[in-house]
């Protein structure tokens, strides 16, 4: 299996929630494999236990443990959703996260 997606977004009732993906289309229409959050891990979809990768089910473990902690765990995203989509089904996505950084950076340039 490639590299994950990996999303970290806040929501209402969970604060923080870690999603992974198998790739950026199924990152677009918002079809995670496995979710962490303060209160725990899920499995999503049609998949089994035995399917997903045990680094990705050991870094949910891990990530819930941190968030359980009161710990950020932004740096775990591959990838950034930046704004809030209007079609939640379609969640907006740069490439990576170190070309959001470059932007970043050419934003603070221009000031």
């Amino acid at each position: 299996m490639p590299e994950p997606v990996v999303t970290v977004t806040h929501t209402i009732m969970d604060g923080p929630v870690v999603r992974w993906y198998r790739d950026l289309t199924a990152a677009e229409l918002n079809s995670c494999l496995l979710s962490a959050s303060r209160t725990g891990v899920m499995i999503h979809g049609e998949v089994y236990l035995h399917d997903l990768p045990a680094e990705w089910i050991t870094a949910a473990e891990l990530a819930h443990k941190s968030l359980k902690a009161g710990a950020d765990v932004s740096g775990l995203a591959t990838h950034v959703v930046l704004t809030d989509s209007a079609d939640p089904a379609r969640p907006e996505l740069p490439p990576t996260r170190d070309q959001f950084a470059a932007l970043l950076d050419a934003i603070k340039e221009d000031r």
